[in-house]
């Protein structure tokens, strides 16, 4: 099965807020980006994304990344974000 990602780069913002560190002892910067892997249920790799840093239109922070993806055959269009819970300012 061929597969093929691409992915439409966006400016990556900077995080003012610092992110909880992993072992949830003091805090951390966020990172500039995060790398996403896409795969079947099987654990067949489809294609990765990288998701740059936003600050998006609400005032939340988080990432953000869009591209296309050939499974089987067709082409998808996907739009991926995480949103940082009560990252929004009042």
């Amino acid at each position: 099965m061929k597969t093929k990602t691409t992915a439409k780069s966006t400016k990556p913002a900077a995080p003012t807020k610092p992110a909880p560190s992993p072992n949830g002892k003091g805090t951390s910067p966020a990172p500039a980006l995060v790398l996403a892997e896409l795969k079947t249920a099987e654990g067949q790799t489809l294609g990765t994304q990288t998701l740059n840093a936003k600050t998006f239109s609400t005032g939340s922070r988080g990432f953000h990344t869009q591209g296309k993806v050939e499974i089987a055959g067709k082409r998808y269009q996907m739009n991926l974000m995480l949103v940082e819970i009560g990252s929004k300012e009042s």
